[in-house]
């Protein structure tokens, strides 16, 4: 008798090990809810607990980085994150820095916390501006365009005669260097043009013969102490649109990778004197990157463990 073979119904597809349900990898991501006015309240909260950075100790911090190793580090990042970031290991540190500042953290100034603070406020306000641009950008771009290349030809014409006039004499190169600053952001930009006119002006004050005749051979005058300062003045006004200049919405403008990348530094030598201080006093916690900074700052990696005894192999008859 013949039979009849019926079909098996189709098995059902196995699972694939990339199916849906398996975990995306890691992004760089932040609290929905966080922004820079979060994190501003927060600094705000934090700063008035240390002694006011020196003016002087702010300039030397500065020069412990350059402006274009800060933009490229900051390019690899996102603000809002490094923020973040910043922000939860500034309250650590404050703590920590509370409790063992004078023994296990000794290494690690409260100094160099302010200026980390400050670096954290100034990143926190950049990336306001972003946040609240203005919706005419095409016209205030324009302007504020306009206005940096004034105040930039403005400080060249003055710096050229000061310096100059400084030659190689010591003291007179020293203020100079105090008082030429950077030119990274307007605000900057606009301290350096007022320091420097402030600084023309109090040479062009000078009224002994070699003074005199200085200033005259280098062509020091006081139109261009004035100038430098109106270009200031002009600069100030439309500050808010040249930091905007550059802007691309997903993208960090330069101005802030400027400010993270400054932010970033300071953040990899706390982590380096943290990690230090809890190899001798386990009670010092280490500073560990959060997702957004960990591809710049790095992250830790769990010990390899040491191999066991390798198990015989059952001898089959």
């Amino acid at each position: 008798m013949a039979t009849t073979k019926t079909k098996k119904p189709p098995a059902a597809p196995t699972p694939s090990r990339k199916s849906p349900a398996a975990k995306p990898a890691p992004q760089e991501t932040t609290s929905p809810a966080y922004n820079p006015s979060t994190g501003r309240a927060t600094l705000a909260s934090l700063l008035p607990r240390w002694p006011a950075l020196d003016p002087k100790h702010r300039r030397a911090f500065q020069k412990l980085g350059n402006d274009l190793d800060r933009s490229k580090l900051g390019a690899r990042t996102k603000g809002i994150g490094v923020l973040q970031d910043g922000i939860t290991w500034a309250t650590q540190m404050d703590a920590a820095l509370r409790q063992y500042g004078a023994g296990a953290l000794k290494s690690y100034s409260p100094a160099r916390y302010v200026y980390f603070l400050e670096s954290l406020t100034l990143l926190a306000a950049e990336l306001n501006v972003v946040r609240t641009k203005n919706k005419n950008v095409g016209a205030v771009r324009g302007t504020a365009a306009s206005r940096r290349d004034e105040a930039l030809t403005a400080r060249d014409n003055l710096l050229s005669p000061l310096r100059t006039f400084a030659g190689s004499r010591t003291p007179e190169g020293d203020l100079l260097d105090e008082a030429v600053g950077t030119i990274d952001l307007d605000d900057h930009l606009g301290e350096s043009l007022a320091n420097l006119a402030a600084l023309a002006r109090t040479w062009l004050a000078l009224k002994d013969d070699d003074s005199v005749f200085l200033a005259a051979e280098a062509g020091l005058t006081a139109d261009l102490a004035t100038a430098a300062v109106d270009a200031a003045k002009a600069l100030t006004g439309s500050a808010a649109g040249a930091k905007l200049e550059g802007y691309v919405v997903g993208n960090d403008p330069p101005f802030v990778n400027l400010a993270e990348g400054g932010v970033l530094l300071e953040m990899k030598e706390a982590m380096r004197l943290f990690g230090e201080a809890n190899a001798k006093h386990p009670a010092v916690k280490k500073l560990t990157p959060g997702a957004a900074t960990r591809g710049v700052l790095g992250r830790r990696t769990a010990k390899a463990p040491e191999p066991g005894p390798v198990a015989a192999k059952p001898v089959t008859p």
